[in-house]
């Protein structure tokens, strides 16, 4: 992926958005479906890497390892007093050895790519430094429309579960939506046998 200084910028200013909004992302009364569903399939595993990891998904999954083109991430994630080791990286390329890692997440990041050669990457870049690993992006309607959520303006992409299935071709998925706050993400899952 070609990384420009305005998508730098947008990584830096999501960055620091989610960051600030985050105790309404996993704060203890609102915390998402989806953010349980990523702790869930965290849970059992010692060695877990979250990609485009923000400035607070690795400290609400108890990740060790974290890596975001953002320069600011590990700041925030310092500031609320995680550990782990942090790598500036970019999604379609990380620095990481195969199967490095048991598990890795990579959440709401794919739709802010630039390109579907860059998911296509993405997604053969997370099967090769993870035994299991969890994807989630928002759902586009059946009909391609962007809903009334859909508005971000960072957001690149839309996929229905059939989209990420073929760019994922031929690693084997699992895929299933789930709804929250009439949102739909689709969570896509690949576990080691």
């Amino acid at each position: 992926m070609q990384i420009t200084k305005e998508y730098l910028a947008e990584c830096d200013q999501n960055v620091t958005a989610n960051f600030h909004n985050r105790k309404h992302v996993v704060g203890p009364y609102t915390v998402q479906l989806r953010v349980r569903t990523l702790q869930a399939f965290c849970a059992s595993y010692s060695t877990i890497l979250d990609i485009g990891s923000g400035g607070h998904m690795p400290v609400v999954l108890k990740a060790t390892h974290a890596c975001d083109l953002s320069t600011l991430a590990l700041p925030h994630l310092q500031q609320l007093g995680w550990k782990g080791e942090f790598k500036i990286a970019s999604c379609d390329n990380l620095p990481y050895q195969d199967k490095q890692f048991e598990a890795a997440s990579c959440s709401e990041v794919i739709e802010h790519l630039p390109d579907l050669e860059s998911v296509r990457k993405t997604f053969k870049e997370i099967d090769r430094v993870a035994k299991n690993w969890i994807i989630t992006t928002p759902c586009a309607s059946k009909s391609g429309v962007r809903d009334r959520w859909n508005i971000e303006k960072t957001h690149k992409q839309f996929f229905t579960p059939q989209d990420l299935v073929d760019l994922a071709a031929p690693i084997k998925i699992n895929t299933r939506v789930i709804n929250e706050y009439d949102i739909k993400h689709i969570i896509c899952t690949r576990a080691s046998s």
